[in-house]
């Protein structure tokens, strides 16, 4: 029997934790007023968007005049979460994201880069089940099956040309924050800061420094899609459901 492409387990499993989100939703009633009560007394779903800035690492193929100078990545998503009692709280997040990076020669001094845009699963544990606003660990797993990178320039001195990794490309993500719910009780704003790990490069750049014609310096450098960033998040509370036994126990926010 064949076993199921990264691609396909996935969305396999988005499935599998939507479908049994829905079943726990409807043991639990929901009004418009559930929405203003503390989030340690409520499971809910809600949307969100988030970005957030990154410094991405790359390692060159060999020791040579050529240098990573640094590199920045840039990312921006949408997602769905679904919390319990401010307790365990799973999501799913669609990702786009942007990377630079800086490589220099004697002389010589270029960017490139590439874009990845992939689906992320997250499982998330808060602690102390505090009533609305608590620090947070998250563990993230995704996927992107959209890769593009394909700078090239030449003039005489030096040459490069970037070209995509193999697809899809894996990478696991830890993340700890803090979440803050605002006055009106609809929205939530979170601070975060994460690591996030590629199981494979996710771009290459080859390059030559080619001194007026004499063909030298030739080096090749992978862009890993490994990088320590922070992230701010917005959410949106969509529904809220409260056990129906609970009614005449809960206090509201507001």
């Amino acid at each position: 029997m064949k076993s199921l492409s990264p691609v396909y387990a996935t969305l396999l499993l988005i499935g599998f934790c939507f479908a049994s989100t829905r079943s726990v939703a409807q043991k639990k009633e929901s009004t418009k007023s559930t929405k203003n009560y503390h989030l340690h007394k409520i499971n809910y779903l809600s949307s969100n968007i988030r970005f957030g800035y990154g410094l991405e690492s790359s390692k060159l193929a060999i020791s040579n005049d050529w240098k990573y100078k640094g590199g920045r990545a840039i990312f921006m998503g949408a997602g769905f979460n679904y919390v319990i009692k401010n307790n365990f709280g799973f999501d799913l997040q669609f990702n786009h994201t942007r990377s630079k990076f800086n490589y220099e020669n004697i002389g010589p001094y270029f960017k490139t880069g590439y874009s990845a845009t992939g689906v992320e699963m997250g499982i998330r544990k808060l602690f102390l089940k505090k009533r609305d606003d608590t620090f947070y660990l998250r563990a993230a797993f995704g996927v992107n099956f959209i890769i593009k990178a394909n700078e090239t320039y030449a003039n005489k001195y030096y040459n490069f040309s970037s070209n995509p990794g193999a697809t899809p490309n894996l990478y696991a993500l830890p993340e700890i924050g803090y979440q803050i719910r605002l006055n009106n009780p609809l929205h939530i704003v979170t601070l975060s800061a994460m690591y996030k790990y590629s199981l494979s490069d996710v771009a290459t750049t080859n390059m030559t420094f080619t001194d007026d014609g004499n063909a030298n310096e030739v080096n090749s450098a992978g862009m890993s899609g490994t990088y320590f960033a922070f992230a701010l998040k917005y959410t949106y509370l969509i529904k809220a459901y409260k056990e129906k036994s609970d009614a005449r126990y809960i206090d509201k926010k507001f």
